[in-house]
């Protein structure tokens, strides 16, 4: 995947942004007001960044609360050593209660960090 710009949202119960590496950007406004009462709006330019689709099986986590995809710490060297900048997974928000589904975009080097706007 790459490409041209994107609007992603991002929701939490800071007044600013928290940018850091791990962070995830939502493609559904909807659905990241759900993690939080402040939804910031970016724009995240893919163009050169390595991106990645990481499948995941949504059942599992809404049924077994299972992590994400680069969760920790390790998770996200692993991709890192690889070269990826961003991953892209399906999502759900509020995963136990059975909320939105969406497509979450994983900011895992400064690199893409950089490219938001």
């Amino acid at each position: 995947m790459s490409g041209a710009a994107i609007n992603l949202f991002h929701g939490t119960d800071h007044d600013t942004l928290p940018l850091h590496t791990g962070l995830c950007l939502a493609d559904d406004e909807d659905a990241a007001g759900t993690y939080g009462k402040t939804i910031h709006e970016v724009e995240l330019d893919l163009d050169g960044l390595t991106v990645e689709e990481v499948d995941i099986d949504l059942a599992a986590v809404k049924r077994d609360g299972e992590d994400y995809p680069a969760d920790t710490e390790s998770d996200r060297a692993t991709y890192l050593a690889r070269g990826v900048d961003v991953i892209v997974f399906d999502d759900i928000a509020d995963r136990l209660g059975g909320g939105t589904e969406h497509r979450t975009y994983r900011i895992l080097s400064d690199r893409a960090l950089a490219r938001l706007a």
